[in-house]
């Protein structure tokens, strides 16, 4: 059996794994074990039926998007900010100086004086427009927007759909990153470093498109990459911009998994050497995973839905900042949101795992009856996966979700043998495997070992447990 246990110690819930295990009924074999797995139906914006998240900040913590039928070009829709912690929904969003977040693709981080500043990224008035919080949302700065450059049209401007923007480094941590792109063939595509105190001013530096070029980017980096794909003689090919400090970000076009530059280019990591995105085999589409995009780059393929027939069309849409999972579409009949576990050295190791499964085989899928798109991730300081997309709600209307997945575990062994415990772990925190005997309310944890992380699997075990039942959980601190 394998349930949460409750825990009515001080310590914070997410700080606890727990995991109810009958040792004298538990079988000898390995057992997938995901407590605590939780979705949560972002609500809406005051009156409105429908609503997407878009992007989520690297901890898992914040989450932006539109609430209600959305367009740019007419100016329509509400953007909003969700706090996943404690559920504060931030909408409609306005800046100091009164313009209306319609369409939020992005949130980052930044720090400017020791004072941490989130900005959400994305749109008002048919404009490219940053606005900045230092309260969680409750209130908001000036604007940053200009309509002059780089481009001079509003008609023809364009973004990331998702993960438009994203912090900087630690060696420059007063800097984020977006891009913005005009859909006429011919026409440059553009990428800003944002710094100094706000309101900024961005730094645009721009690369020329070929007249007949168009081009599309779909994510940033916190080191000042954005990827899409360029597109010659309606071919899309993987495309990639760095900031260089220069008038002229750099260009590289980058194989996709049949040697050629054909595919796109969805989600990149904090550092920009992981990129996720999608490319054709055969004349079949497949997801890929690069780490050091370019000539030397090392690329595989993303495993796909065991039971897929046919097409086997995906879309890595985001990733987490250290590359380690990807979230996005699988096709399964119809559009299953998916997530890839990329963290293993070995790529057959790697795992696809369908959201809407996970949830109904957890009891949490509620009103959803599916989850179509997964947009972006974070993992929170506890190594949980916090995902954010959209999915179908009963009345089949478009419903934004958060989806909150501890570390994956398993657990094998028997009363005789002993149990051993393994899970993903992050470096930096500790981890004690404990049991007790009941839950009564007032519960006494016997510590059994304890294991620094090392960002990969670690294993404890309890080598001498009683016939008696055990209730386990493992804390992280």
């Amino acid at each position: 059996m394998h349930h949460k246990a409750t825990d009515h110690s001080p310590v914070s819930p997410l700080t606890r794994l727990a995991l109810l295990i009958a040792t004298a009924a538990l079988t000898a074999g390995a057992t997938n074990a995901r407590a605590g797995i939780s979705l949560t139906m972002i609500p809406t914006v005051e009156s409105d039926t429908i609503n997407e998240a878009r992007a989520i900040t690297p901890d898992g913590k914040y989450v932006v998007g539109v609430s209600g039928p959305a367009s740019v070009s007419a100016d329509t829709g509400t953007g909003f900010l969700y706090n996943v912690t404690n559920g504060y929904l931030a909408g409609p969003i306005y800046s100091s100086d009164g313009s209306k977040a319609v369409i939020l693709t992005g949130v980052a981080y930044r720090t400017v004086a020791s004072q941490q500043e989130l900005i959400v990224d994305g749109w008002s008035g048919g404009w490219r427009t940053d606005w900045m919080t230092i309260d969680g949302g409750t209130n908001w700065d000036v604007k940053v927007r200009n309509t002059g450059f780089p481009i001079a049209d509003n008609h023809y401007t364009t973004g990331g759909t998702a993960n438009s923007t994203a912090g900087g480094s630690t060696s420059t941590p007063d800097t984020y990153y977006t891009t913005e792109v005009d859909t006429r063939a011919g026409f440059p595509v553009c990428l800003a470093q944002c710094s100094n105190t706000w309101p900024v001013v961005p730094n645009w530096s721009q690369k020329g498109i070929s007249a007949t070029d168009t081009v599309t980017m779909n994510g940033v980096s916190g080191s000042g990459r954005a990827v899409g794909q360029r597109k010659q003689s309606g071919i899309r090919m993987n495309y990639m911009l760095t900031w260089n400090g220069t008038g002229t970000p750099s260009p590289v076009f980058f194989p996709g998994l049949d040697g050629t530059t054909n595919g796109e280019a969805f989600s990149v990591s904090a550092d920009g050497n992981t990129i996720f995105g999608r490319s054709t085999v055969s004349g079949t589409i497949y997801g890929y995973k690069v780490i050091n995009p370019g000539a030397s780059q090392t690329i595989n393929q993303l495993p796909t839905f065991p039971d897929v027939a046919g097409t086997t069309t995906c879309a890595p849409y985001g990733c987490s900042a250290d590359g380690n999972f990807a979230v996005g579409m699988g096709y399964r009949s119809t559009e299953k949101a998916a997530l890839w576990n990329t963290r293993d050295a070995s790529p057959t190791n790697w795992t696809i795992t369908d959201l809407t499964d996970i949830a109904a085989a957890n009891g949490v899928l509620g009103d959803f009856i599916r989850l179509s798109r997964a947009y972006t991730i974070g993992v929170d300081h506890y190594g949980q996966k916090v995902i954010a997309g959209i999915g179908a709600d009963s009345s089949l209307n478009t419903r934004a979700f958060v989806m909150v997945i501890p570390p994956a575990m398993t657990v094998s062994g028997s009363v005789g043998a002993g149990f051993t415990f393994a899970m993903e772990s992050l470096t930096g925190l500790n981890y004690y495997l404990e049991y007790t005997t009941n839950l009564n309310p007032t519960i006494s944890w016997t510590p059994v070992t304890s294991k620094p992380g090392t960002g990969s699997t670690i294993s404890m075990s309890d080598l001498n447990p009683s016939g008696q039942q055990r209730f386990y959980h493992i804390k992280i601190q």
